[in-house]
């Protein structure tokens, strides 16, 4: 059987000739006891998070490239959206994070920024700006158990700074939201599938039953009732991104005309800057696929 290539989690990239800064999918869905919050937001379940990626490669690609990411709240994301849509001249966000990482800390920095002039009062050709920077810190915690790094203890190993006209950052801005849309939609009839799947699954057991007579209801037509009654059907009972996948492939099992695509993987689960976390720095690098071009701007010239 052939291999299916992995898919990748791109959401949007703008790229040049010498650098580029992408959009990836890191969303993960709230579990069952609390559905209504939709994205994950716990220690246990992981934090739902867009993440963003840039890559400099001005002096050359492979190992004399710099790369730097950091992870943002799929709330935030709509909040910059917003600013943008609704024409704010000027825009600051901020936002600086802390994992525990061996003995010391892993700090992830992000800057978004637009300003209409530069200091000159001309008006800039590039208006937005992406400041990402990754580096060390010692963590310290606060009376809460969150995390932030001592004062003056931040050490930037690699930064990246990304210039952007209106236009271009729309494009980014406008699918990733359209991607956490369509993820908050899927979540929230999630347990209505569910039911309309079981609903196909009665009614081709019963054609089956019709069509055959007698003759299932000795073996078939009790691991009918038995799955139909099945617990894993049933928000009462669960029905997330794990317990959903493994209850379908049991229903299969007993249908040969179901073909399951299981529960979408999201991503790995990263933690904010309120708890320490292992697997924050999951990161694959950037893809390098075709996606918001703008080869006719260079993102690291001076932007005004």
């Amino acid at each position: 059987m052939a291999n299916i290539p992995k898919a990748s989690k791109q959401i949007c990239v703008y790229k040049t000739d010498k650098g580029l800064l992408e959009m990836n999918n890191k969303l993960l869905p709230a579990p069952n006891g609390t559905p209504w919050h939709i994205h994950a937001e716990g220690k246990e379940e992981g934090y739902s998070l867009i993440q963003m990626v840039a890559l400099d490669y001005s002096r050359g690609k492979g190992e004399k490239s710099v790369s730097v990411y950091a992870n943002v709240k799929p709330e935030d994301i709509k909040f910059l959206f917003m600013k943008l849509c609704f024409g704010f001249e000027s825009v600051k966000y901020s936002e600086q994070k802390i994992f525990k990482d061996g003995d010391g800390g892993f700090v992830t920095s992000l800057q978004i920024e637009r300003a209409e002039y530069n200091e000159k009062g001309d008006r800039m050709r590039l208006p937005w700006s992406v400041r990402i920077g990754n580096g060390s810190g010692t963590v310290a915690y606060n009376r809460n158990g969150g995390q932030y790094y001592e004062r003056d203890s931040y050490d930037e190993k690699r930064v990246v700074k990304v210039h952007l006209d209106d236009r271009s950052f729309f494009r980014l801005l406008s699918r990733t939201c359209a991607v956490i849309d369509a993820f908050e939609q899927k979540q929230l009839y999630r347990e209505k599938d569910v039911q309309n799947f079981q609903t196909l699954f009665n009614l081709i057991c019963g054609r089956l039953e019709a069509y055959f007579g007698g003759g299932l209801k000795s073996g078939g037509l009790q691991n009918r009732q038995a799955i139909s009654g099945y617990g894993g059907l049933s928000r009462k009972n669960g029905i997330g991104a794990d317990n959903g996948t493994s209850e379908k492939k049991r229903i299969s099992g007993y249908a040969n005309q179901f073909q399951d695509d299981g529960d979408e993987d999201y991503g790995t689960a990263f933690y904010d800057d309120d708890h320490e976390s292992d697997n924050e720095r999951d990161y694959d690098g950037p893809f390098h696929e075709d996606g918001c071009d703008s080869d006719d701007m260079d993102v690291f010239e001076d932007a005004a």
